[in-house]
């Protein structure tokens, strides 16, 4: 190590003492969370972490698991797995789900001291690439004339979910009871 690096380094040190870490409301929100450890992390990161968390819960409703691609398989089921963290407002969003061959979609929503979900049917909310009619749930690239790529259920408030959404899930409690009765 160069003598300058090393001085460099020892000011920085003290140079970070003049600026400490700003913490947003969420930040603050999050600290202490089980789940604040992977907040900050990519997407992707994210979107695998999800998918561990899903898979366990399919494992804690009593059914083997195997991860297939970007998906899991149970019983013979095709289940995609989409991941929210609580957002700014307190609500959930689940973005990027496409038109993948796939029977189920579980929506994992995690607060800080708490955690939702969702075990909802594909028919319920695509078919032949079309958006259902559904509460909170379109397009979300959308190009003018075109049908859109991929979909999102955005604005989920799971204390009052969308009417739709209430026989899939809700507690993750209540949602391991309905992968049981779905899946059994």
């Amino acid at each position: 190590m160069n003598v300058s690096y090393g001085l460099l380094a020892e000011q920085s040190a003290v140079i970070h003492q003049k600026y400490p870490e700003a913490k947003t409301e969420e930040d603050e929100a999050w600290e202490g969370s089980p789940f604040d450890w992977f907040r900050k992390k990519p997407s992707a990161t994210k979107g695998k972490i999800g998918r561990d968390l899903a898979a366990f819960l399919i494992e804690t409703s009593g059914f083997a698991v195997s991860r297939v691609g970007m998906g899991l398989e149970a019983e013979g089921k095709t289940i995609r797995v989409k991941l929210s963290l609580m957002w700014g407002a307190g609500s959930l969003t689940f973005e990027q789900i496409k038109d993948d061959p796939f029977d189920y979609l579980l929506c994992l929503g995690l607060y800080p001291g708490d955690s939702y979900g969702w075990f909802i049917p594909k028919k319920e909310m695509i078919v032949d690439g079309d958006a259902q009619d559904r509460d909170g749930f379109s397009g979300q690239h959308v190009q003018p004339g075109e049908k859109p790529s991929d979909f999102w259920l955005q604005g989920l408030d799971p204390l009052d979910p969308h009417e739709w959404l209430k026989e899939y899930g809700g507690t993750t409690d209540k949602l391991i009871k309905i992968i049981q009765k779905t899946l059994g």
